[in-house]
């Protein structure tokens, strides 16, 4: 019973609120508000971050930079690079790229689960819209 006179309570405030609305709005809405898709849009952004790491972390290979140890050169020429070295073991070059693969098809994944998560949403609030339209002609 107390549940009817929350929903019934909940559907007549909605009725004077969606009047004011389009469908259209509802939608922009839906896509943008929804706590669900800002969750998920807030996913796929770390996704796309760990992936950019990724590229700089293990796509690239590690560099060694080293100054000069003799003070008599630093001395008189001031502190300079006595040894640029740059190396990736070839497996591990191999391991690296496929975890990059591998965090590329996971952006990709939380994309796709963004677009759902945006059409579940919009689902959601075009059935409410139209649930309370009905109400509202049945009150007439």
């Amino acid at each position: 019973m107390r549940k009817q006179i929350i929903g019934i309570f909940l559907l007549l405030s909605g009725i004077s609120y969606f009047q004011e609305m389009g469908l259209n709005e509802i939608l922009n809405r839906a896509k943008t508000a929804n706590p669900n898709v800002i969750m998920k849009k807030m996913d796929t952004d770390i996704k796309r971050k760990e992936k950019q790491r990724a590229l700089k972390n293990y796509v690239l290979p590690p560099v060694n930079l080293s100054d000069s140890e003799e003070w008599e050169a630093v001395r008189k020429y001031g502190v300079g690079t006595r040894q640029f070295r740059v190396s990736m073991d070839v497996f591990e070059g191999g391991k690296s790229v496929y975890g990059y693969r591998i965090l590329k098809s996971q952006v990709e994944m939380a994309e796709n689960e963004e677009i759902l998560t945006e059409i579940k949403a919009q689902e959601e609030a075009v059935n409410a819209y139209f649930s309370i339209l009905n109400a509202q002609k049945n009150m007439r």
